[in-house]
Order: C-alpha cells, then structure tokens, then sequence
C-alpha cells in the first residue's frame, strides 16, 4: 500500500514525548513490539512521525521462488529489513 492508502489507518498518540526536551537531539531508542496485531504497519510509522527511522526484521522462506516474491516486495517499501 501507498504511503496515502496506509494513512488512515495510522494514530500516533505521544510520539513528542520520546524526543529529548532540551532541544538537543533526540536520543536514539530502539523499540520492538511483538509478531500480533497490524505488525506490519508499525514499520511504516516513520513514514508519518517526522523523526523516526524505521525498519523491520525479516525470515528467509525456504521456498526459494516465494522468498524472491516477498524480498522484492519489501523492497519496493523503502524500508531496511535485517
């Protein structure tokens, strides 16, 4: 989906309070949520809270053609994946 078609479906409630209030830089944090819920979007918050850098972790399939599917398709997102 489109950064556009994604949009409605986002609410980031108190992203503020994670930068640093000293007008510094804000800190770095990583931040992991679990394999439920929309998981997959979380990746894309980046894309609407300005200063977050996203990415997501990704396991190979072993069907090697379906693999190449999923790894192009991810790709086209933008975002890094470990």
């Amino acid at each position: 989906m489109s950064p556009e078609e994604l949009k409605p479906y986002f609410e980031c409630v108190g992203a503020e309070r994670s930068a640093s209030s000293s007008g510094c830089r804000p800190a770095n944090r990583i931040m992991a949520i679990g394999h439920f819920g929309n998981f997959e979007l979380y990746a894309h918050v980046g894309q609407f809270v300005p200063g977050f850098k996203c990415g997501a972790t990704y396991r190979g399939l072993n069907q090697p053609g379906l693999n190449r599917l999923l790894v192009s398709l991810r790709n086209r997102s933008g975002l890094p994946f470990f």
